[in-house]
């Protein structure tokens, strides 16, 4: 039995609920990009689009490591939203398309790696 993260009450299915995720403590930076990938969910999106969202509004464009910094953004949220029942997968090996991000709950990554 799986316990919802918002309201504590037992769940009917193992899969949390995507709305669960607007509880999540995020940065604005972290609620803006996680807000993205909600909204593309099951779709990825990629780096390139979560790198304008954090700095469109930045005079000087963002750093010059547009990979090193939505990974880091990316890593963190990771691991805020897991307690939810939700992860961004990892890319390792060539696994998926590097580059590119997408939410999944967490019992769909298990039942893939098994």
């Amino acid at each position: 039995m799986v316990i919802c993260p918002v309201c504590s009450r037992p769940m009917e299915s193992d899969r949390a609920p995507i709305e669960a995720l607007s509880a999540a403590p995020l940065s604005r930076q972290q609620r803006a990009m996680l807000e993205s990938l909600i909204k593309a969910y099951p779709r990825s999106l990629g780096r390139d689009h979560l790198f304008e969202l954090l700095y469109q509004l930045d005079p000087n464009g963002g750093p010059d490591d547009i990979a090193n910094s939505v990974a880091v953004r990316i890593h963190n949220i990771r691991k805020i939203i897991e307690r939810f029942g939700w992860t961004i997968p990892r890319q390792r090996g060539g696994t998926g398309i590097k580059g590119f991000y997408r939410l999944a709950p967490i019992e769909a990554v298990k039942e893939v790696a098994a």
